[in-house]
């Protein structure tokens, strides 16, 4: 009996002759389905088809380059990005002693004009 998007459920595909009182019907016992398996030819033998197959093996190069030169943009961009952090922690840290030096200066000029008279 076919279900979502033409799937078949478990029990069509490794029917038993009765399911009986101990055994229900949508719960096959494991050695039902190994049996079943190990005694039926397998249909998804595609793999030794495409071992032989040239357009399969240029494509998997192509596959394979793509895939070093994304790696290589990857390690590219982490060093960038570990570049980048250490620049804008230098900035930060300059940017807070400069703060502070503003700071020092505002205080000592603040206490200069304290000292003004008048």
């Amino acid at each position: 009996m076919p279900t979502v998007a033409g799937a078949v459920q478990a029990f069509d595909l490794f029917p038993i002759s009765s399911p009986g009182k101990d055994f229900p019907r949508d719960a096959l016992p494991h050695s039902v389905i190994i049996t079943h398996i190990e005694n039926r030819p397998l249909f998804l033998d595609a793999a030794g088809k495409l071992q032989d197959s040239v357009p399969v093996e240029s494509e998997f190069d192509s596959l394979e380059e793509k895939v070093a030169q994304f790696v290589g943009i990857c390690e590219r961009l982490r060093a960038e990005n570990i570049d980048l952090r250490q620049q804008l922690a230098a900035a930060q840290n300059d940017a807070k002693r400069l703060t502070d030096k503003i700071e020092g200066a505002r205080s000592r000029l603040e206490q200069l004009l304290s000292r003004m008279p008048g």
